[in-house]
């Protein structure tokens, strides 16, 4: 930070109208005395649930399309770790296996 000072950069995503109370909130509760903001924007493709079959059972899915109609599917975390707990496998064991 300024004249080498250590510094820490805190990141906060909100609406519109939450900017004030998320400045008064900063403010108030860090040392701060500026804000930058800028505004983001997203874009976010197009998604649907799906469902992976794996040797030890089914997991939760998101499969995502692209524009030009590829598809990505991403396994939810917390369901692969929900069925390497009760199957007493890795979660690495399954995820190899969905790829």
């Amino acid at each position: 930070m300024k004249k080498q000072r250590p510094g820490v950069i805190i990141s906060v995503l909100c609406h519109q109208e939450q900017i004030s109370t998320v400045e008064l909130l900063l403010f108030s509760e860090t040392s701060t005395l500026g804000i930058r903001r800028y505004q983001v924007e997203r874009t976010a493709l197009y998604r649907e649930p799906h469902r992976i079959k794996t040797p030890w059972g089914e997991i939760d899915a998101k499969r995502a399309f692209l524009p030009d109609g590829t598809e990505k599917i991403s396994p939810e975390f917390e369901s692969v770790k929900r069925l390497a707990a009760a199957k007493g496998i890795s979660v690495r064991k399954i995820l190899d296996q969905i790829r």
